[in-house]
């Protein structure tokens, strides 16, 4: 028997796919925080910033649609705050504000942070505002996580890095203050200041990058604690630990693809190797990338950010697992056929140090 048409009395034609649907497949992606940016993938070796978000499997899409409105919000706050002079800075009208008044307006602004992000959703809405603070979610190969270029027109490099690591501390602290609900599908949040190849010379340069963050922190911090300026000299020895989600190497059925891929690699590299006589041996295998496993990821980042902040910025550096002053995350993440890191140096009040060392949960699961 034919089936009658919908204007005959028959069933309603099925919902076309497209950007439109709420699934979590591909199909959603459009609806999900905007199009996938297929090139910032390139951009992924060369560094950029962003957030990046964890939830559980097969529910990457409705975790976006959650995140992104909300991440939105606290951007629009923060690059307020930003552009903001300092209280420091600003003309004395009846002559100069006491150091007191001053932290009391920043601590004032600080708490104001989630009251300013609700009154400027609207403002973050605008036309103007979107065209500013952008998301593009980027295409990963694996699941469970997310990544979203922050694309600005007014913020590159640091700044962007700086914006991000701001709005996504303010949206931690207020959940921790209970100022903003804990989310239902999204179970962490991450500023990314930095990205790389997840090779070993990547890494360590990447910790260089993060160390010039971590400095310009840790001086301006001691500069308002002794009232002096962004310059002051910190007291006492920096200490770090270093977070690492592989996914990878922590995933069953892609731990055995990546032992695979890492075995033909190695025997490419061999048989190039027997191919030119001439050539030395190990030009040739350090051509071929090879996936570092936690240790590897480690000894890379550390070395990199304790020799960049000894070398670059007079500052003396060690690793402290039990109680560091600042946490190093790493998220080991696939895209466009190889690995990265997604890189951020966070204080330690953003961070929990038992069970395992990572930035504070926003979500109402404990999976991340």
């Amino acid at each position: 028997m034919r089936r009658r048409l919908p204007d005959q009395g028959g069933p309603a034609a099925k919902r076309q796919k497209g950007g439109g649907g709420g699934g979590e497949g591909a199909g959603g992606e459009a609806a999900a925080g905007g199009r996938f940016d297929y090139g910032a993938v390139q951009e992924l070796s060369t560094g950029l910033a962003g957030v990046l978000l964890t939830c559980s499997l097969q529910r990457e899409n409705s975790a976006r649609k959650e995140a992104v409105p909300l991440l939105q919000r606290y951007l629009a706050a923060a690059a307020r705050q930003a552009a903001a002079p300092p209280a420091g800075e600003a003309p004395p009208a009846q002559g100069a504000a006491p150091a007191a008044e001053a932290a009391e307006a920043a601590a004032a602004a600080a708490d104001a942070a989630a009251g300013d992000a609700a009154a400027g959703e609207a403002a973050a809405g605008e036309p103007g505002a979107q065209q500013q603070l952008h998301l593009a979610p980027i295409k990963l190969a694996c699941r469970g996580v997310a990544v979203f270029k922050l694309a600005s027109s007014t913020h590159q490099g640091d700044a962007a890095a700086g914006l991000a690591t701001a709005a996504v501390a303010a949206l931690v602290r207020d959940v921790e203050g209970g100022a903003q609900a804990r989310l239902t599908h999204v179970h962490r949040l991450v500023p990314v200041q930095t990205t790389c190849a997840l090779e070993r010379d990547a890494l360590a340069e990447a910790g260089g990058r993060l160390a010039a963050l971590v400095a310009a922190a840790v001086r301006a911090e001691a500069g308002a604690a002794q009232g002096g300026g962004s310059g002051s000299e910190p007291a006492g020895k920096l200490t770090f630990g270093i977070a690492v989600k592989h996914r990878v190497l922590e995933s069953p059925g892609q731990k055995a693809a990546a032992a695979a891929a890492a075995a033909a690699a190695t025997a490419a590299a061999s048989a190039e190797g027997e191919a030119h006589a001439g050539a030395a041996p190990p030009d040739a295998a350090q051509a071929a990338p090879q996936a570092l496993d936690r240790g590897g990821i480690i000894s890379a980042l550390a070395g990199g950010f304790e020799g960049a902040l000894r070398r670059q910025h007079g500052l003396a550096a060690a690793v402290d697992l039990k109680s560091p002053s600042w946490v190093l995350v790493v998220e080991a993440v696939p895209a466009g056929g190889a690995l990265y890191a997604a890189l951020a140096a966070l204080p330690r009040d953003l961070c929990v140090l038992k069970p395992k060392l990572h930035i504070r949960a926003v979500g109402r699961g404990a999976g991340a």
